[in-house]
């Protein structure tokens, strides 16, 4: 995947694609989090689109490859653009590449997000955990049982890693 241009791109010239791995849940807990977190920190990993041409106009517009959450975020939180990796993509090879980019994630385990919450609770002791969890598109509540895993011990920590 080395042969694409990096670019930003206004969201009206965006086009969801018609060959989606799964719908957006715009009602669902994560997604108005993550919706949260666009506003506050816009977006940090490009979305993939592949260029077509509109057949009314003639025009040039993208198509989201993958990144369809990211980029419904980005237009519901706003934005007027969104970073994006444009790329020669054939339809055969859409549904792929959607796979690929849900399924080759490496998940932070519970423990490893404690333990970074802490570090930057310490590294920064003026903050306090309204603001973090406001940081975060988070509640207290969510930042407080994460930091309580923090006194789980070794084997219950380990099973809580696990799910």
């Amino acid at each position: 995947m080395s042969d694409y241009t990096l670019a930003d791109i206004p969201l009206n010239a965006i086009r969801e694609s018609e060959i989606l791995l799964r719908n957006v849940d715009k009602k669902g807990e994560g997604y108005v989090e993550m919706v949260d977190s666009v506003k506050n920190d816009g977006i940090l990993n490009p979305i993939l689109v592949r260029e077509l041409k509109d057949d009314e106009t003639g025009e040039t517009v993208y198509a989201v490859v993958e990144g369809n959450h990211r980029y419904n975020a980005a237009c519901d939180a706003g934005l007027d653009v969104i970073p994006a990796k444009i790329m020669s993509v054939e339809d055969s090879k859409v549904l792929e590449l959607q796979i690929i980019g849900n399924v080759q994630k490496v998940e932070t385990k519970p423990q490893e997000y404690s333990k970074g919450l802490r570090s930057i609770l310490e590294m920064n002791p003026t903050l306090t955990m309204t603001k973090l969890s406001g940081k975060l598109s988070k509640s207290v509540t969510w930042l407080n049982q994460r930091l309580g895993l923090l006194n789980l011990s070794g084997d219950l920590a380990e099973l809580v890693n696990e799910g």
